[in-house]
Formats: C-alpha cells, sequence, structure tokens
C-alpha cells in the first residue's frame, strides 16, 4: 500500500528531520538576530542554529523559508509548545521539517490517512481494528477529533493540530495496533469531500446534536450500516461561536440506505433512540415509570476516577487551571441545560474526574486541558418537559430507550441546607419557611442560573479551597470579601501575573475575577446567563497565558499628556454639561484614537452609530467597533459607560452585545484621582489589553 517514496525514508532521515523546525515565509526584511531574539525570548538558551533557505516571490513580496536546527528535541518541543512566533503585525508559521519524499511534505494538515493491513490471527480468521483501539494509540501524541471511514481498510484521522500530525509521521516509519500493521500517510482535510461525497446521494438520514465523542461505529451499530457508509463531521471548539455553542455538537449522514422509502422506513425506525451527552453516564436502569408508593431510584453507569474533591488535594491547581477545570465544567453543564434540564446540586463530591484522564494530565502537568469531566447525582434535577415535545423522553441524556426520568424529578425539590454552597436562589426560597407563595419564587427553583452560580462556586473553591456555603454571612458579607479569602486570591492573583514585566495584566485580570464572583454571590437577579459567564471565564482564563515578549511591547506604550485633548476632534458632543463631563469624553475619545493607531485590525464607525450621553457626572457613549483580519469582517456594538464619584473617582465599563440576548462585560474598574497623566496612561493601558484580549478571544 505504501507508495515506493514513503518506503525510501529512513529512521535516520526521520531523526534528522525530528531535530529541526521550518519557519515559512519569512519577509527578507525580517534579519536572522531578529528571529534569534524572538526565539530566546521565548526557550532560553541554547538556542538553534538558524539557516537561510532560498529567496522566492509571492504577490510581489520577496520571502524565504529559515530552518532552525536543535541538538535537544526537548527545547524543539518547548518552541512548538509556546504558540506562534510575531514580528511586529506579523504571525509566521511554524512547522516540523518533514524529508521531501514524504507525501505531502512541506503541506500543514491536521488530517492523517490510515492505510490498515489486512492481518490474520493464529486460526485464519482476520484481525479487526476497532475506532476506540485506533484513537487511544494515536491518542498518545494528542487529541484525535473524529474518525471517518473511506471503507474496511482506510480511514482519516482528524486531529486539532496540524504539529499532531507532524508529530506521527515523525515518529516511526510504520505502526502496529493489536499485531496490524498500519502505513499512515498526510492528507489534505476532508470536510469539503465529505460535503460533496453527500451531495451524491439524494437520500440520506441527517443526524444531529450528536456527543462529540460519538464514534462511526456506534452509528453503524444503531443503523446497522457500514461504517464506510457513515459521514461524520465533528463539533470544533471555537472561540467565535462561544455565544451559542461552547463546543459544537457533531452532526452525521447516513448513506448508501436504498431509494426514498427505504431511507425514510430507517429514519422513522431509529428516531426514538438517543446518543448520549458528553460528561454525564450511562442510565443502566430505573423504577420512575413504576413507583406507585415506594421510593423512585435510577442506576447509573459506574464511572472509573475520583471526586473533584479527592482530587484537587493530590495536586496542584493554580487559577490558570483552576479556570480550565471551571471551564470544562460549564461545558459539560450547557449541554444538560440545551436539554432542558437543570442539575441543582453541582458540588465537588459530584464531580467525577477519569481515571484515563488524570493519567494523560501526569504526563503533562503544565496543565489540564486533557482532563475529562463527568457529572453525577441528578435526585435533585428539574426537567421541564413543556419547552417541546422532544423532552417527553429525557432517556437522551443517560444512553437509554425507554426510561422516563421527568416525574419524579421534577416533583422533588433540592434542599436548603446543602453543605458546600446555598444559592441565593434557594436562599430566598428557604427564608419564607420553604413554601413556595408565588410564581416567581417557584421559578427561581427552577432557574438555570442555579447552576451558573454553582460553578462559580467551584471556582471559587479552587483557588481558595474553602466552600463558599452561601451568598452572605451574618455581617452581609459575600465569600470573596473575607478578608483570609482575599488574601489568598489576591496571592493567587500575583502569581498569575507575575510571568509578565511590569504585570500589565495584573489589573484586568483582578477585575473580571472579582466581577465573576460579585454576581455570583449577589441577589438572584443578578446571577450569571450561561453564555455570559462562558466570556468571563474565556477572558479570565486568556489573561493568564504566558505573554511573549513581542507581546510585552505592545503593552509598553510611550505615556503621553492628556492636556491638550483636540475639542474640535468632538464636534459632535454635547458642549452645554459640566467641564468635567466633558473632559471625561474627550478622555474616552482619546483612547479611541490610540486604539486605532495600535491596532490596524480595529477601527471605529465614525458616523454610523456614534452617540454621546452627558448627565450630570455620567458619561455614555455608543459605538461600532469594526474588526477585520485577512478574510475575517465582523463588528461589535459597544457601550462605554464612565461615571465620576466624589469629583477625583473614575468607575468606567465597556459592554460589548454580540447578539440580543448576550453582553460581554469589560470592567475596567475603579480609578482614583484619575485626572492625574500618569492613572490617564493606566486606563488607556487596561482599553488596549482588554480589547486585543476580546479580540484574541472572539477570533
Amino acid at each position: 500500500m505504501a507508495s515506493s517514496q514513503t518506503q525510501q525514508v529512513t529512521k535516520q532521515g526521520l531523526e534528522r528531520s525530528r531535530l529541526s523546525l521550518v519557519i515559512h515565509d519569512v519577509n527578507t526584511q525580517i534579519a536572522d538576530k531578529d528571529i534569534e531574539r524572538i526565539i530566546m525570548s521565548k526557550i532560553g538558551k541554547p538556542l538553534p542554529k538558524i539557516q537561510s533557505g532560498n529567496i522566492y516571490a509571492v504577490n510581489g513580496r520577496t520571502l524565504r523559508k529559515i530552518f532552525l536546527n536543535f541538538k535537544q528535541e526537548t527545547k524543539l518541543n518547548e518552541l512548538m509548545k509556546s504558540g506562534p512566533i510575531k514580528y511586529g503585525n506579523e504571525e509566521l508559521i511554524i512547522s516540523r521539517h518533514n524529508p521531501k519524499n514524504i507525501p505531502f511534505s512541506g503541506i500543514m494538515t491536521c488530517a492523517l490517512l490510515l492505510q490498515i493491513s489486512k492481518t490474520s490471527d493464529a486460526y485464519g480468521l482476520e484481525k479487526k481494528l476497532v475506532e476506540s483501539d485506533i484513537n487511544k494509540y494515536f491518542g498518545k501524541f494528542g487529541k484525535v477529533i473524529y474518525c471517518q471511514w473511506l471503507n474496511e481498510y482506510e480511514a482519516i484521522l482528524q486531529f486539532n493540530s496540524y504539529d499532531i500530525v507532524d508529530q506521527i509521521i515523525l515518529s516511526d516509519i510504520s505502526h502496529a495496533i493489536n499485531g496490524i500493521n498500519i502505513h499512515i500517510e498526510k492528507t489534505r482535510e476532508i470536510q469539503k469531500k465529505n460535503i460533496i461525497e453527500i451531495a451524491q446521494h439524494p437520500y440520506c438520514i441527517h443526524v444531529t446534536n450528536i456527543s462529540n465523542d460519538v464514534t462511526s461505529e456506534e452509528l453503524s451499530s444503531i443503523f446497522n450500516v457500514s461504517v464506510a457508509h457513515i459521514v461524520l463531521q465533528p463539533g470544533y471548539q471555537l472561540n467565535q461561536h462561544l455565544v451559542s455553542n461552547d463546543q459544537l455538537n457533531s452532526e452525521a449522514w447516513i448513506k448508501l440506505i436504498g431509494d426514498e422509502k427505504q431511507t425514510r422506513d430507517l429514519a422513522i425506525k431509529v428516531s426514538n433512540k438517543y446518543l448520549r451527552l458528553n460528561g454525564v453516564p450511562k442510565l443502566i436502569d430505573a423504577n420512575v415509570n413504576n413507583t406507585k408508593n415506594n421510593t423512585p431510584w435510577i442506576i447509573m453507569g459506574n464511572i472509573e476516577g475520583v471526586t473533584l474533591h479527592d482530587f484537587v488535594p493530590t495536586t496542584s491547581i493554580d487559577l490558570h487551571n483552576a479556570l480550565i477545570i471551571t471551564l470544562k465544567l460549564l461545558h459539560t453543564v450547557k449541554q444538560i441545560n440545551r436539554r432542558n434540564v437543570i442539575h441543582r446540586n453541582i458540588n465537588p463530591h459530584n464531580i467525577i474526574i477519569k481515571t484515563s484522564s488524570i493519567k494523560e494530565n501526569n504526563q503533562n502537568q503544565s496543565s489540564f486541558e486533557n482532563i475529562n469531566l463527568v457529572l453525577i447525582d441528578f435526585d435533585l434535577a428539574y426537567i421541564d418537559q413543556q419547552t417541546d415535545e422532544h423532552n417527553q423522553k429525557m432517556d437522551g441524556i443517560f444512553y437509554s430507550d425507554n426510561i422516563d426520568l421527568i416525574n419524579p424529578l421534577k416533583c422533588k425539590r433540592p434542599q436548603s441546607n446543602q453543605i458546600f454552597y446555598r444559592v441565593p436562589q434557594i436562599e430566598k426560597r428557604s427564608m419564607i419557611n420553604h413554601v413556595v407563595k408565588n410564581e416567581q419564587d417557584d421559578n427561581l427553583c427552577r432557574s438555570s442560573t442555579i447552576d451558573t452560580s454553582h460553578i462559580c462556586a467551584i471556582l471559587f473553591w479552587l483557588i481558595t479551597k474553602s466552600y463558599p456555603r452561601e451568598s452572605r454571612d451574618i455581617d452581609g458579607k459575600a465569600p470573596h470579601e473575607k478578608k483570609h479569602h482575599i488574601r489568598i486570591i489576591e496571592e493567587e492573583l500575583t502569581r498569575a501575573s507575575g510571568v509578565w514585566q511590569g504585570k500589565e495584566k495584573r489589573h484586568p485580570l483582578e477585575q473580571h475575577l472579582y466581577l465573576i464572583f460579585d454576581r455570583a454571590f449577589a441577589n438572584p437577579d443578578r446571577q450569571w446567563p450561561i453564555e455570559e459567564l462562558e466570556y468571563q471565564l474565556e477572558l479570565t482564563l486568556q489573561l493568564t497565558k504566558k505573554t511573549n515578549e513581542e507581546e510585552e511591547e505592545e503593552y509598553n506604550l510611550p505615556s503621553m499628556s492628556f492636556k491638550n485633548e483636540q475639542k474640535e476632534s468632538l464636534s459632535y458632543i454635547p458642549m452645554l454639561t459640566i467641564d468635567s463631563s466633558l473632559q471625561l469624553a474627550l478622555f474616552i475619545d482619546s483612547i479611541k484614537r490610540q486604539v486605532e493607531q495600535h491596532y490596524d485590525t480595529l477601527h471605529w464607525s465614525n458616523s454610523e452609530i456614534n452617540e454621546w450621553s452627558i448627565k450630570g457626572q455620567q458619561v455614555k457613549h455608543h459605538d461600532i467597533l469594526h474588526f477585520q483580519k485577512q478574510q475575517y469582517k465582523t463588528s461589535l456594538k459597544i457601550e462605554w459607560t464612565a461615571i465620576i464619584n466624589d469629583k477625583t473617582k473614575l468607575d468606567m465599563n465597556i459592554k460589548i452585545k454580540v447578539n440580543q440576548n448576550t453582553v460581554i462585560d469589560l470592567p475596567l474598574g475603579v480609578w482614583q484621582q484619575y485626572n492625574t497623566d500618569n492613572i490617564k496612561n493606566d486606563i488607556r493601558k487596561n482599553v488596549l489589553i482588554e480589547l486585543k484580549n476580546l479580540v484574541d478571544v472572539l477570533y
């Protein structure tokens, strides 16, 4: 099966390539010393040997490749993990060097073609590879997004990074799983191929809302068709879809079933079957349809792992990893909420970390990105079966065909004395003697914000290692406002921001984290909608990531004086107002101009929607921020609010409307003595950091 070219690749050739990287399409105006300086800022010494390739022209630009030859593979891997190489506004692509006689050498692709050899066992029976074995074997290199079978002996694995494919290619000439030889080659992504192939078959069954870890083999078993007749399209976790999808569910097409009637009959036959959700255990049995006077019970599948409560004391979790774990929990809860299920009892004892993911994490102790969480204990859950007819059977959540969980779960009310955390939605109900006196109080007990309140409580516990217990104590203080907790949170913020010279990100990081807790521990009507909480967690997480030297320079802005802002530039601002408010409006406008000067991808609307409102000591400003990078364009509605308190105190906030229901808060904080130039420069830096961080998260 292997091409003659590939057969010529030797182990020695692979070993040489494993010690080399290639930086692609480098402008000839960028000197080797500049590249050396950037690499030094990322990995320190020893530095690789730098060699230049031949010069070539693309669209009138003179470019070249730069080859980095290392003596230590560990340093090479460290550079690959450190993110893209940036020079000014240019982002340079870097990849591992491939021998020329490897198919698609020099092409960066996330897809890997597997050609499986026919192999017989000792009895002459043909050995078969199952998809789980393939995913487990190649998963040691990096996450397999999905497997697309072309036929019985060929499949394409899709990974979330082209570097994973390069590592597999360079690891060995051939691979074997369970005694079956596999030839591997780089190949192109198959999304377009799938779309064309589906279009060629007029009668297909389209399956949507599939959990991302469902395999072609599972679908093959349900529909009783060959895996080669299934086109599985994965859902990608794309930041720009965070408003509606944290991790887009997969979809599949079942093709080559037969004529229109045969296809329709099969679709009807399997229409009552449901596939599982990520992060929820399988339902084994239950008596919920035949309880009468008996206590209802359910039996769930066993999950091999440990509870989050038992796991946390055994490892070191910093702020960065606490946010990763919290986001993973949110993604699971979001899937459950979409099925109109509210858990209402999320605590460290009800979250299990799978054993397999703990082992994987131990191999990479710097990050918890590979941790798999499972949410258990749904005995206090509320299910709204009135939202749509599909939810008359909620067994889909638990991978069952004939169990109805609605009645016992709906009638059971959450207890108000939970040890871990009593959410304010339930606290309010407990204050009226456990009697729901009106529909509004009843709705509070069924609000999906109960789950987001618990998610924030988990984050608080991961940081402080203390149970929040209640939203306000006897003195009216929230958990994050108590002295001993403030000290721990401040220490974690210092550790997280200490990696940056000058700690430019410390202030915005602190503002976002405290905003999360301010709303989480506030009154029921201020609790986080899950989409808005997700954005805040993403923004906070992004601020904890290490900054390389090039990004560091973006924040080292020259100081400037704000005494001579040009009033003529704001002819559209109302002039009949208090002087301090007018100066504040001029200050905001000067920051906007700085944003455009500093980021060539961001531009304000000028006259489309550019409104100012000045009332007393408050300034409100509406505008549209346009973002364009390469072929991608988008626009965001911005509301800028600034209030002067006690003459010298400035409270400033930016809100971004990303859709009709979701608003992102960028809390700029409260500033004392804001009229001084050094404070104004700090505010200006924070705005630039916030907008850059927003763009990084969204796009």
